[in-house]
């Protein structure tokens, strides 16, 4: 199959690119390079199957790909999207989907309308330890879940080169929240396959770099169902390395805890693992950890990504249901946005889950 990559200038464009070579049945790649990118030329000898590159998109839409990856400054997502869903390319979009909630909505809306296959690239959906989480909860090995606790800590902005785009609101909508933080509410989401009604938020600059968009966030959610969650964010690591791709540049940590017990992981763990207390009846161990070993790849995000990156494109034969789509994107938008609205008026924001979301098929 033909794919493309649409956008140089994200921190994430050549992880996507050692995805495309990581599966096998990808033949050729098309790649649209952005006016104002900063990365050098592709090195064609590690990304041999790289056939074009190219700053006129026509040039790439005329290789019709069977979907491209939007890769792109937040400001340049809406428009980009648009015009592939009018040529009938498939979007794999990176996140987030649009500056914020009003351009993710409108994104998604449109491809609705043109029966158009939107994923986003929320990759830890595919994770085994996730994936296992969300089976333990459903089994009831914890009773009835009250709250999840998660922790992210990452690189300080000294180690991020604060000149970079993300760190202008007007170019990328937000700082840690929209950036690292969505990953986290999509995720207890998904593992809850439960709704959030409300949100109180505080965040701010704290650092001492000239940016304009908040480097630290706490969250209160609530779902649905009454589980309370907090989510601390922060760039604060100052002895870890730089860049983007810096496994040893996260400190995090996650706890699902209920009335029986309850399931707690971290991203440093190796090999990844989650460790399980319960004294449901059910559950024939009162402690255990449990371990996951992943098979190498060199996609984005590992065996996890490369199976994610495969989900989607079996989604475009129409051979499998997908992970993620543009209505997830939607509502971890919704909320992002009611953050920063609670975060500058110093009140609890409340969301109706379903206000101005329409559900397409299999967009759920």
């Amino acid at each position: 199959m033909d794919v493309a990559l649409f956008g140089l200038n994200h921190p994430h464009s050549l992880l996507h690119l050692d995805s495309f070579h990581a599966i096998d049945e990808i033949d050729s790649v098309f790649v649209w390079k952005d006016n104002g990118t900063d990365f050098k030329q592709i090195e064609y000898d590690k990304y041999y199957k790289v056939k074009i590159i190219s700053n006129n998109i026509d040039d790439i839409k005329k290789a019709n790909p069977l979907f491209g990856i939007t890769s792109l400054r937040h400001d340049r997502i809406k428009d980009i999207c648009i015009n592939l869903i009018d040529s009938k390319i498939n979007i794999l979009a990176e996140k987030p989907l649009g500056i914020n909630f009003n351009e993710a909505k409108y994104i998604y809306d449109y491809s609705l309308s043109k029966d158009h296959k939107l994923g986003i690239c929320y990759i830890n959906r595919a994770e085994p330890r996730v994936q296992k989480t969300k089976d333990l909860l459903k089994e009831g090995h914890c009773g009835k879940l009250h709250t999840v606790e998660m922790r992210m800590i990452t690189t300080a902005v000294d180690h991020r080169l604060p000149s970079h785009w993300l760190f202008r609101k007007k170019y990328s909508g937000g700082g840690i929240l929209i950036w690292l933080g969505c990953h986290y509410i999509d995720l207890i989401r998904y593992i809850f396959d439960d709704e959030i009604v409300s949100v109180f938020a505080e965040m701010g600059k704290l650092s001492k770099n000239d940016i304009d968009v908040e480097d630290t966030c706490s969250l209160i959610l609530r779902f649905k169902h009454g589980q309370i969650a907090t989510l601390n964010l922060a760039y604060l690591l100052t002895m870890s390395g730089s860049g983007y791709n810096n496994k040893s540049g996260y400190d995090t940590y996650v706890s699902f805890n209920g009335s029986q017990g309850r399931i707690i992981w971290s991203a440093n763990e190796q090999p990844m693992s989650l460790y399980v207390e319960s004294c449901a009846q059910n559950w024939k161990y009162k402690q255990k950890n449990i371990n996951f070993q992943l098979e190498p790849s060199q996609a984005y995000g590992g065996s996890s990504g490369e199976s994610f990156l495969r989900n989607f494109i079996n989604w475009c034969m129409n051979k499998e249901v997908p992970l993620a789509t543009g209505f997830d994107a939607v509502k971890t938008a919704q909320i992002i946005d009611a953050a920063y609205q609670s975060s500058v008026n110093g009140k609890k924001i409340n969301i109706n889950p379903y206000d101005a979301i329409v559900v397409g098929s299999g967009a759920t």
